[in-house]
């Protein structure tokens, strides 16, 4: 809550070799993503304040306060799968992990919605 993108690329302006990013591909890790936020982009949390639902502890996190960060991780998932799909097709070694996380991402946002 309340990190930049950067802080896990380049974190308090340091080299990007000491990065989570580069850390983690250093470790095998190929197809590395961030959900592309900015430290300002948390004050639309207090958009949650203006939900009923809030105050009544039954506030959804694709509401007003969260929603808009449910739906960046899905974007995110979503280029991820794309991207890894393609990168496996084209490798012949298809993997089923990421299919799940999309598909649970999804139904996350898709139950909420009813």
């Amino acid at each position: 809550f309340g990190n930049d993108s950067m802080d896990y690329v380049a974190p308090l302006d340091q080299s990007e070799e000491v990065g989570l990013v580069s850390v983690l591909k250093r470790r095998g890790f190929e197809n590395v993503s961030i959900v592309p936020v900015k430290r300002l982009d948390w004050l639309r949390v207090a958009g949650g304040l203006i939900d009923i639902n809030f105050y009544r502890n039954c506030a959804l996190p694709t509401g007003g306060g969260y929603g808009w960060y449910v739906q960046r991780i899905q974007q995110t998932i979503s280029n991820a799968y794309t991207t890894t799909t393609t990168d496996n097709n084209n490798n012949n070694n298809n993997s089923g992990v990421s299919s799940t996380v999309v598909e649970d991402s999804n139904s996350l946002v898709n139950k909420e919605k009813n």
